[in-house]
């Protein structure tokens, strides 16, 4: 209750709905009946949880992490946390103990990678700001306001280790696998944090996160992130990323237009002036997805999308080349395909923003 009712407090704030109490919290979530007693309560589950969220005027975003292993769970944090400051609820397995609910208000971003994967071997793994973040902060109604949770880099390593190992024995020799040797595809990113027996940090295994949003962001992270996919899939199979896939990096996140407009502003060298002015004077819906392609730290791709999209629709809003030369490359990458596989791998509609792109420098949906 405590998790959801912090996480409420900044986005009741932020999208002007009316920030519930803790008690009025509990009461609403135990519409959804359980064999427990509403008070006192032992903890909320995810459905009572999206049930309140619902409730009091929100939407809630869920990802489950126990039923996949292909959400990016730290560039998923970072996403929603980092612009909008939206907090993340996130469910965890303490080793040893019952689950416990968290609330994700900050994180800890290093100059360089701290992990190499942060989804299942099995997965599509593209390179993702995530990778570089180290620790997350959590408020924690055991441990008080910014508890810290590291990144069990380690233990990260030992279960991507072993999910190679069983895929493999798994191909060669399948009937040889004992239940013991199964490994269950999950999000391989584990924290640790003040949560201690016998002096040793215990296992923090997340297993789903919530996130209260306004209704009408309908277009979550992971939309978003499959659409990025297939450009990011394009560009190594042209060869256009040999060499240099190291320095590569998506940054996806939810925004505003007034907060987009603000950056466009104070990053004076991410385009032309043409171009800037172009998107300053561009309307825009009033909540959009940013995901901007760098390398080596400079901006090449910046694709809008919107927030407020329908998710079977195509929701990229505005593709934008920052850098002149690059039209030329990425003119010669589409050259590279034959018409039919680049529709069926971006998209009749990508491909053609992505050509007007190519074009004009910035490119929109009509």
């Amino acid at each position: 209750t405590i998790a959801l009712w912090s996480a409420l407090q900044v986005s009741s704030d932020l999208f002007k709905v009316t920030a519930p109490s803790p008690a009025r919290i509990t009461r609403v979530a135990n519409e959804v009946v359980t064999p427990s007693r509403v008070f006192p309560t032992d903890g909320l589950n995810p459905a009572q949880m999206c049930k309140a969220i619902t409730s009091f005027g929100l939407e809630p975003d869920v990802f489950d992490f126990d039923r996949t292993g292909g959400i990016p769970i730290l560039s998923l944090i970072h996403g929603y946390v980092s612009r909008m400051r939206l907090p993340v609820v996130l469910g965890i397995d303490v080793e040893g103990l019952s689950p416990h609910a968290v609330t994700i208000v900050g994180y800890s971003l290093r100059k360089k990678r701290v992990l190499e994967r942060e989804v299942h071997p099995a997965r599509y793994q593209i390179p993702l700001v995530g990778m570089r973040v180290d620790a997350v902060y959590a408020h924690d109604d055991q441990h008080g306001p910014f508890a810290r949770m590291d990144v069990d880099v380690p233990r990260v390593l030992a279960y991507i280790q072993a999910a190679e190992e069983y895929a493999e024995k798994l191909k060669k020799a399948p009937e040889t696998i004992t239940d013991d040797e199964r490994v269950q595809e999950r999000c391989p990113v584990i924290f640790k944090g003040t949560w201690q027996v016998s002096g040793n940090l215990r296992a923090l295994d997340p297993y789903v996160a919530l996130i209260p949003v306004h209704s009408r962001i309908r277009v979550n992270y992971t939309k978003v992130l499959e659409w990025v996919s297939r450009l990011h899939r394009l560009m190594e199979i042209s060869g256009l990323l040999m060499g240099v896939e190291h320095i590569t990096e998506w940054d996806v996140y939810l925004s505003s237009t007034n907060l987009f407009k603000a950056e466009i502003i104070q990053q004076p060298n991410l385009c032309s002036d043409k171009l800037r002015r172009v998107l300053l004077s561009a309307n825009l819906p009033k909540f959009i997805w940013r995901a901007v392609f760098s390398l080596g730290g400079a901006p090449l791709l910046d694709i809008l999308f919107d927030a407020t999209d329908m998710k079977l629709s195509l929701p990229i809003e505005r593709l934008t080349i920052s850098q002149p030369y690059l039209k030329k490359v990425f003119s010669k990458m589409l050259g590279s395909f034959q018409p039919d596989f680049l529709n069926r791998a971006l998209s009749p509609r990508l491909l053609t923003l992505f050509q007007q792109a190519i074009a004009d420098g910035s490119a929109t949906v009509s």
